[in-house]
């Protein structure tokens, strides 16, 4: 497996993703699983960025890359993701994504999502990223 950092070599956006680990699907909790199958589903309907795992934490930019989207984002929170690779393909930037293990301690961790309140919340991100560049803000 290759590393996140090692891959801005080629990419300008690196991002991790569970989902391309078959090892992560036992070790996730299936609601956990079917949330996240399903942001993902949702997030690439709308954006169109076609990117399996956008709320996986490991994320590394190159550093005119990131400080060009960072100056372009307007979500705030924990939702923030699906706004920056969606900026970044918009601009053209090169993004892979490369298969992580979440270790079994991580998974174990009691989430802090609330899946009915932050769904309806990562809905209407999902809104106002598509808003935002109908309004040429990402331009």
């Amino acid at each position: 497996m290759k590393s996140i950092l090692s891959q801005l070599k080629f990419f300008d956006v690196t991002i991790g993703s569970r989902s391309l680990h078959t090892d992560n699907h036992e070790s996730i909790k299936i609601l956990r699983r079917i949330v996240g199958r399903g942001s993902s589903m949702v997030s690439n309907a709308l954006l169109r960025y076609n990117i399996r795992d956008t709320q996986c934490g490991l994320k590394a930019f190159k550093k005119n890359v990131a400080k060009d989207l960072f100056s372009k984002i307007t979500i705030k929170g924990f939702y923030f993701d699906p706004e920056i690779l969606y900026i970044a393909r918009k601009r053209g930037y090169a993004i892979k994504e490369e298969r992580v293990v979440v270790l079994k301690n991580h998974q174990s961790r009691i989430s802090k999502v609330n899946v009915l309140k932050d769904s309806i919340r990562c809905f209407l991100d999902l809104l106002i990223i598509k808003l935002n560049d109908i309004r040429g803000k990402y331009g």
